[in-house]
């Protein structure tokens, strides 16, 4: 038995690129980094199931042995590739609320990822299950560690059968932290340390700067830090390059 032969209906994924990730500058607690904003191109056709079959029973559902399902080279579609199927009006709403994706993900987000549509991969250690939540009937990427204890035993996937990977595909940069150090130095000097120390000169004592100089320098870090949390400017793009093979920052 063969996915050609079982009652698999595969559907058509034309060759197409979307947009991943988010440029948002602002300072955020959250865990997870969804930086940077980046374009995933997929210069191959796909095919991806019209249904989604539930983990538990999944061989079982599409009628193929586990041997047969590796020899077919079948896996859970990317994330790029379940939003481009997606975009191309081919995926529908499932019962299930979650729907398993092929990537792993580090909490350092897309940085040094491959972009060209296959499985991301990462050696960090704490690795996330990344997942499209259904919120209505609106998809959205979201990231796990573990299956809430209402989903347990309710999570499908997708399968996709696809080309094999490119062996240099456009990948994304490291991440180089020190432009973000030098932006939070420069609005810490700027909109918090000068103009502390200015209000001071003007409205407080003439010995207040020389005896407080170092509460009036926290002061001003700490009007910068909560500043950062409101509004930063947006950070750089990525796309693929017109020959498709490196990431070079967007122009739009």
């Amino acid at each position: 038995m063969t996915a050609e032969s079982s009652t698999i209906e595969w559907l058509s994924v034309q060759p197409s690129s979307v947009w991943l990730g988010s440029d948002e500058g602002r300072l955020s607690l959250h865990p997870i980094n969804y930086s940077p904003r980046h374009e995933v191109q997929t210069e191959y056709k796909f095919e991806i199931t019209k249904k989604a079959y539930s983990l538990d029973n999944l061989l079982e559902s599409i009628n193929l042995t586990e041997n047969e399902f590796e020899k077919e080279g079948l896996r859970p579609p990317s994330e790029a590739e379940w939003m481009i199927a997606h975009s191309q009006g081919l995926i529908e709403k499932t019962e299930a609320k979650w729907e398993i994706l092929a990537d792993e993900r580090p909490r350092l987000g897309y940085w040094g990822q491959r972009c060209d549509g296959q499985p991301r991969q990462t050696s960090y250690q704490a690795k996330l299950k990344l997942v499209i939540k259904w919120d209505g009937n609106n998809p959205e990427t979201s990231h796990t560690t573990e299956v809430e204890p209402s989903q347990k035993g309710k999570e499908v996937t997708r399968l996709v059968r696809a080309t094999e990977p490119q062996t240099n595909p456009p990948t994304l940069p490291n991440e180089n932290k020190m432009p973000l150090l030098i932006r939070e130095l420069l609005f810490a000097l700027f909109i918090g340390i000068i103009p502390a120390f200015l209000w001071a000169y003007n409205f407080a004592s003439a010995g207040y700067i020389s005896e407080g100089w170092a509460n009036i320098a926290f002061g001003g870090i700490f009007i910068s830090l909560v500043s950062g949390f409101i509004w930063r400017p947006r950070w750089p793009s990525y796309q693929v390059s017109k020959d498709g093979n490196q990431m070079e920052k967007s122009r739009n």
